[in-house]
């Protein structure tokens, strides 16, 4: 059985380029309105990507998906995809 931690690091190249996007924004402490503003798409769609990245990173809540964020290796940053 994986633990948490390592199922995170795991996953952490599946989501999208749109959903690593709204993952820093979130981490940023911008709201669910703010992150649809800044990237000009609907607040639906922000909650569709942020319910999968919720799944895919096996967190449930915004706060730990923001200290996932801020804590990951720079080296798992893909800024360039």
């Amino acid at each position: 059985m994986r633990s948490p931690q390592l199922a995170v690091q795991v996953h952490w190249e599946s989501p999208t380029v749109r959903q690593r996007q709204i993952m820093l924004l979130v981490a940023q402490g911008l709201s669910n309105k703010q992150v649809a503003r800044e990237l000009n798409i609907s607040e639906g769609t922000v909650k569709v990507h942020l319910h999968e990245i919720y799944n895919r990173l096996g967190v449930r809540k915004r706060t730990a998906l923001a200290v996932f964020v801020l804590r990951k290796p720079a080296s798992q940053d893909h800024r360039g995809d």
